[in-house]
């Protein structure tokens, strides 16, 4: 129809209809202005992943996918459970340095069941470095061997049909091709020769072999053990894919520990026993040598004559039981003789003590000299308890050499607690029991010194052959103490008790215990997509430079919102929805009011509309907005200011020429470019002419001319103006206006390039009034800019959709 103004045309920025509805600030409160950002807007987090929705749904999607992916790649694994008994109860032991300490304790116990000894016996015994891809076909490989050199990977052996042949493989490559019956590998160092009777026509067999040393290490990485403290009882566990061939692995384990424990007790005994013997040989030899001593003693001075009479055959010494009579009867000279005595003793004690400290800084110190040295037993307690304790470290040491090798941690602590005791400990001691024997030494010569006029006659050899019988009785005590531990360590040989007993062997479990790993990790995949999804729509939305939400216009770009044009939707005979419709004449009307109260003080209104770039609907408000205030009894002007790509004229059905360019070149007057519209109150001024030299025209004197001519006729003038990205016109025309309206669509505006080219307005005479926000949806950030259904107004003369369309198309209510 001539003269209408439809929402739904499109002007030469092809601006979309006035769809969907919402409102600025409320129009009572005047002119929106930029207030402070909330701290975190939940509100525009929510329009991100509506907006996004379909890409949060699709990682979604793709995440749920890798979830089941990843879940039905997932193995089942078992775990066995077993526990063992452990005796930690020491022997009886009574013979000081000749027992050796039990090394094992509850982390030696779990280090022994982890041994290369133990697991890579298992390893070889049961071919668990054969893993067939099949668990049925386990039985072909039980009498599968290695040779010293052979080939690790995976292997196929593939049987015709006539089952009289086989191939071996090595992914596509043969390895080997040989007769059913034959031995089967030997290129690559496999000993196995299956029977024929195993080997099936067509059968197909897949396995995999692996070092024992790495089978026997993932054995070792797959097994914990756990001992309590105060605890003899060690518990295992034992994960693995099959659950049969973990449970008879765990057992198999198990019966191996015991066996090794038991060999490693009795084989420590074995020690002990042998370590007792050389000692007993060294202490009859001291014995042996302490007699003939004496003898020879007594042979040579059984005739000589002696003070008081001949020394009576068998005397005995002051720690006998029977003392010389001759010495009963004169106790100063048995002082005497007592005191000589321990002196020589004494000093024989101090002299091999430093004998022995000169050895030991040498480094060739042997703890069995300190046995003959009678001090060491008397006065040297803790020496002697220091040498029983290197012995005991020493047999220590050599027993668990047996098991472990020099570089396990137990060993060099071992090895360290002997050398620190020998280069250490030992001579430290050393040096105090020979300082208490010179201090002793000191105080039996000042004795011997009061009294020695008095006993300078008493014989030498009286003093020696009680030197010599205490030497004698010593040796016997220790070659005595000796000879009962010996008996006792092959005791205790005979009779050796496994220390390790099988309380609960292991049994194949019926369920995996990563029953529950599959739907954890679905869950973590779909979580895992959904949290990306939404992170991935959350960084867009930071990222989009279009115009999504009024506080990207009111903070970030410092301008007051007018008012807010709401999306209309069509219906499906392409009637627009009257209650819409009405949403948007409300919207109108709102920017109306905030324009008029913005202008106050009887100055016609006069402003230039555009946008950052074509398609924000500008010439669509223009147009609308002429219409409200002509329809508010305004005379309006509406000026398409836009001589590029102008429009205007199409709306209201009017000629584009002649125009506003045509009146600025002076080939057309005032009167004759400026048109009525079928609207009252409503004038038109075309764009006219399209000419090349349109923007220098723009700069003319003409322009200001007119438009104060215009605002001397009109109330109101609006310009449309191109956008601001086309050229120097909007900038032209918004100086001759002194203000500009912007016009920003939601989702299309670049915010980016209006941010820039407001820089350049704010060089000039200007004042930015406010912004209309074009194509709004009821929802998110602008739900609150809508208007409440069923408040339109109603003619009550004229059916409610002509009344409200009238307005905002231009027919006449």
């Amino acid at each position: 129809m001539s003269g209408e103004l439809i929402p739904g045309a499109r002007s030469s920025e092809n601006a979309l209809e006035p769809t969907g509805a919402s409102v600025p600030l409320a129009a009572w409160q005047g002119l929106s202005t930029p207030q402070d950002s909330p701290a975190f807007n939940w509100g525009r987090y929510w329009s991100a992943v509506k907006r996004y929705k379909w890409l949060v749904l699709g990682i979604a999607i793709l995440g749920t996918g890798i979830g089941v992916l990843l879940a039905s790649l997932q193995k089942p694994e078992y775990e066995v459970n077993a526990s063992v008994w452990v005796s930690m109860d020491q022997p009886s032991r009574n013979g000081g340095p000749i027992v050796a300490e039990d090394p094992m304790d509850a982390s030696t116990w779990v280090n022994l069941l982890l041994s290369r000894r133990i697991v890579d016996n298992i390893v070889r015994k049961r071919h668990l470095y054969i893993t067939p891809e099949n668990p049925a076909d386990t039985a072909l490989f039980g009498n599968f061997d290695l040779a010293p050199t052979f080939g690790t990977g995976a292997y196929t052996l593939a049987v015709n049909s006539a089952g009289n042949e086989y191939v071996l493989m090595a992914g596509d490559k043969t390895i080997e091709r040989g007769a059913v019956g034959d031995s089967i590998g030997r290129k690559i160092g496999f000993l196995w020769q299956p029977s024929t009777t195993m080997l099936r026509p067509g059968q197909t067999v897949e396995f995999t072999v692996v070092r024992p040393t790495s089978a026997a290490a993932d054995i070792a990485n797959r097994i914990t053990g756990t001992m309590p403290e105060r605890s003899s009882t060690l518990r295992l566990q034992l994960t693995g894919n099959d659950p049969q061939r973990a449970a008879s692995t765990m057992n198999a384990l198990l019966e191996e520990f015991v066996h090794v424990s038991t060999d490693l007790k009795r084989a420590n005994y074995v020690e002990v026993v042998n370590t007792i013997g050389d000692q007993m040989q060294q202490a009859d030899s001291l014995l042996h040598a302490s007699q003939e001593a004496y003898q020879r003693f007594k042979v040579h001075t059984i005739t000589l004559p002696s003070e008081g009479g001949a020394l009576p055959a068998g005397a005995e010494t002051s720690q006998g039981q029977n003392q010389n009579p001759m010495l009963a009867g004169d106790p100063v000279t048995a002082n005497f003789m007592q005191l000589k005595v321990q002196q020589q003793s004494l000093q024989q004690d101090e002299q091999a003590l430093e004998q022995v400290l000169a050895q030991a800084k040498s480094g060739t110190l042997t703890p069995d000299v300190f046995l003959a040295i009678p001090s060491v037993h008397t006065q040297g307690k803790a020496l002697e308890t220091v040498i029983n304790k290197l012995y005991l470290k020493e047999d220590s040491l050599r027993a668990m050499r047996q098991i472990y090798t020099d570089d396990y941690k137990g060993v060099k602590d071992l090895q360290q607690e002997v050398t620190t005791l020998k280069a250490q400990t030992v001579p430290t001691l050393t040096r105090q029991l020979i300082g208490q024997l010179k201090a002793q030494d000191a105080e039996l010569q000042n004795r011997i010194n009061g009294s020695s006029r008095e006993l300078q006659k008493i014989p030498a050899r009286t003093i020696e052959e009680m030197r010599l019988q205490n030497d004698m009785l010593i040796a016997q005590q220790l070659a005595n103490r000796l000879r009962t531990n010996l008996q006792e360590a092959k005791l205790a040989e005979l009779s050796v008790t496994p220390e390790v007993q099988v309380l609960d062997t292991a049994i194949a479990p019926a369920m995996p215990t990563n029953a529950q790993a599959g739907f954890r990790i679905l869950f973590m995949a779909v979580a895992m997509g959904l949290a990306g999804g939404i992170g991935l729509a959350f960084l867009l939305d930071r990222v989009d430079p279009r115009i999504r939400y009024p506080e990207q216009v009111t903070h970030e770009m410092g301008l007051n919102i007018l008012g807010a044009v709401p999306h209309i939707r069509k219906q499906k005979d392409g009637v627009l929805d009257p209650e819409e419709t009405a949403q948007v004449i409300e919207s109108f009307r709102t920017i109306r009011l905030n324009l008029a109260h913005e202008h106050m003080g009887g100055s016609p209104i006069i402003f230039t509309v555009t946008s950052p770039g074509p398609g924000d609907g500008k010439s669509l408000v223009s147009a609308n907005l002429a219409l409200s205030f002509a329809e508010a009894g305004y005379r309006t002007v509406l000026v398409d200011g836009d001589i590029r790509r102008g429009e205007l004229h199409a709306m209201f059905g009017l000629d584009r020429r002649p125009g506003l360019t045509d009146y600025l070149i002076g080939e057309a007057p005032l009167d004759t470019v400026l048109r009525d519209s079928s609207h009252e109150n409503l004038s038109v001024l075309p764009c006219g002419t399209r000419r090349h030299r349109g923007p220098e025209l723009l700069v003319s004197e003409g322009l200001a001319h007119l438009m104060a001519e215009l605002q001397r006729r009109a109330d109101v003038v609006i310009v449309d103006s191109p956008p601001l990205g086309a050229g120097v016109d909007p900038f032209i025309m918004a100086t001759a206006t002194k203000n500009m309206l912007m016009v920003l669509r939601t989702g299309i505006s670049d915010r980016k390039m209006a941010e820039a080219k407001l820089t350049l307005v704010d060089r000039l005479p200007v004042r930015v009034v406010g912004v209309v926000l074009n194509d709004i949806r009821q929802a998110g950030a602008y739900r609150y800019y809508s208007y409440l259904y069923g408040y339109s107004v109603v003619d009550e003369d004229v059916p409610q959709l002509e009344s409200e369309v009238g307005a905002l198309t231009g027919k006449r209510s």
